[in-house]
């Protein structure tokens, strides 16, 4: 059960639902129509989504443990700790703000570290996974200008048309390396390779090869004419 100091991080997210269900039920609502109450459940949803989001990343940020000692994967310790560090991320429901500890060291050319973002698996921009999967699957359908302007109108997210470009590169950039892998794995499960193509329709038997009944029902129904050629006679006739 949530206790009193965690739901405190969502006071912004049950304002804005409280908000939600008493326009929802307001005497002047009644006399919507369909479309505008959607717009409104979409709208007020997607911030509501939204607020909800970032209550949980501030609830983390509270919970945060502070760490001792910082090692990077350069070897480089990083002793300084830096509370409330800031960076923005946008997401389908709209930008969020996640406050983090840092930790660097007094070398300027050694980069601080953020164990959180790690534990979050955060982008190196400030594009959220589910916000660049969306633009990938817009972007291979329509351009990236109107990519654009379907992710403003279809989320609570916004993305610009270079963004868009940049992220859909970063999103591709692994293509050749994924199905070289998918072929490794193809021969690493067998080396034999068995093709087979059809045409849908039947197996066309030589006259020759047809059993006696078949050969008989064939000439009767279509009128056909079987001949037997062996291979002697074949050879004489292309001399």
């Amino acid at each position: 059960m949530p206790t009193d100091l965690s739901l405190s991080f969502f006071e912004s997210a049950l304002a804005q639902f409280n908000e939600l269900v008493d326009r929802l039920s307001s005497a002047d609502s009644q006399n919507w129509e369909h479309g505008k109450l959607e717009r409104y459940i979409h709208e007020s949803g997607t911030e509501l989504l939204r607020r909800l989001y970032q209550g949980h990343l501030d609830l983390r940020y509270a919970s945060e443990d502070y760490q001792s000692e910082v090692v990077g994967s350069d070897g480089e310790t990083r002793p300084h700790r830096r509370k409330q560090t800031q960076r923005n991320l946008e997401t389908l429901f709209g930008e969020v703000t996640l406050n983090r500890v840092g930790y660097s060291t007094q070398k300027p050319e050694v980069s601080a570290l953020y164990p959180s973002d790690g534990i979050l698996n955060l982008p190196p921009d400030k594009y959220s996974d589910e916000l660049r999967k969306r633009v990938a699957v817009e972007a291979s359908k329509v351009s990236f200008s109107e990519t654009s302007r379907t992710i403003s109108s279809t989320t609570g997210g916004a993305i610009g048309k270079r963004q868009c470009e940049e992220v859909t590169v970063k999103v591709a950039q692994d293509f050749e390396d994924f199905y070289a892998q998918r072929a490794i794995d193809r021969r690493v499960a067998s080396d034999e390779l068995l093709v087979i193509t059809t045409d849908g329709k039947g197996i066309v038997m030589h006259p020759s090869d047809l059993r006696e009944a078949t050969a008989k029902a064939a000439q009767k129904g279509q009128g056909l004419t079987v001949k037997t050629y062996s291979l002697k006679s074949r050879s004489k006739a292309s001399a």
